[in-house]
């Protein structure tokens, strides 16, 4: 059989502080198919943007402790150095970072960023370095890429920078495409610009690809699965139309709920979910969303819930699951 795209195995990773041990990943697992789309959503804190450089191997050694296991194309890479890495970075594996303003190199223009990796992978050179890297700006929409590569980031917008990003990530036609949070700061219009062009380059490259968010509507039918995650848990997992239509975890109902519907009155409150996401330095036994669950029973503080498998791929960690909602 052939082996998935990207598979995690029981990966953990933790950050040592004065504070103690910080748990950010904390047993997550999932295999993602070439061409499929995984979304991972969950709040600020819940542990998304730390898998996410686990996946990568970005996460630099000192104070990070590690464990489990990364395979990409059934080959493990969690334990690779940054040599090794360096080869799969750009023509197997891209990143797309949800701060292009951090991520883009001020010092340089947009060309020569583009430039650097088509050069180092694809060995091009001079005239078919700079035609290649104006066509990439042009794939993604961006206006007059002749004039625009000479351009500094600052000269941008932030949906532009944004749109530099993703050719940067795309240059050498990846395989497997993580983009964590893309639309973080951009108004609601280019928010919709961004990840309809995500969604058309995976679409037209054959991509598998992560989309991590914190809000369940930016997934919504752009995703073939999605992974909620909490206190850097994987706490439901289903099909996009699955976890919509029929959520069974409560935390899953409380985002879901969260989202404004245009149907809804003017001035009605919108919903949230009680309390505040746990700190990962304190997390104790039993289930970690307990402390906010209307739903949470005595078992729940003291004994740590397993996922569950539901059927047609639909699996929760919850004793108490949500057995009727109306969230559609």
């Amino acid at each position: 059989m052939t082996a998935p795209l990207l598979e995690a195995i029981d990966l953990r990773t933790s950050f040592k502080t004065p504070r103690g041990v910080v748990r950010a990943v904390d047993g997550v697992s999932f295999t993602l198919e070439a061409g499929r789309t995984l979304g991972i959503v969950g709040e600020s804190g819940s542990g998304k943007s730390v898998l996410a450089r686990s996946l990568m191997n970005l996460l630099f050694t000192r104070g990070v402790i590690r464990s489990g296991s990364v395979r990409y194309r059934g080959e493990e890479i969690s334990s690779k150095g940054i040599r090794a890495m360096g080869k799969l970075w750009g023509p197997d594996l891209a990143m797309v970072f949800q701060d292009p303003m951090t991520s883009l190199n001020p010092t340089l223009t947009i060309g020569e960023q583009l430039k650097e990796s088509l050069w180092w992978h694809l060995g091009l050179r001079r005239q078919g370095l700079r035609d290649t890297a104006v066509d990439l700006l042009r794939s993604v929409g961006i206006p007059e890429p002749e004039r625009r590569i000479h351009d500094y980031p600052h000269q941008l917008s932030g949906g532009m920078r944004q749109r530099v990003t993703i050719a940067i990530a795309l240059a050498c036609s990846p395989s497997l495409l993580v983009a964590d949070e893309p639309t973080t700061a951009l108004d609601v219009t280019v928010q919709r610009q961004v990840l309809d062009l995500l969604q058309a380059q995976q679409r037209e490259r054959g991509m598998g690809m992560i989309l991590i968010t914190h809000d369940l509507g930016v997934v919504a039918g752009r995703t073939d699965e999605i992974a909620v995650m909490y206190a850097g848990r994987i706490v439901e997992k289903a099909p996009t139309r699955s976890l919509f239509h029929m959520p069974l975890h409560p935390y899953t109902e409380g985002l879901l709920r969260s989202i404004p519907r245009l149907s809804d009155r003017p001035h009605v409150p919108l919903h949230v979910v009680p309390g505040q996401p746990p700190d990962l330095v304190e997390v104790g036994q039993g289930c970690p969303f307990a402390p906010r669950c209307s739903r949470a029973q005595p078992k729940c503080f003291v004994e740590e819930p397993l996922l569950t498998d539901a059927g047609d791929g639909h699996s929760y960690a919850c004793f108490t699951p949500v057995t009727h909602v109306e969230v559609a």
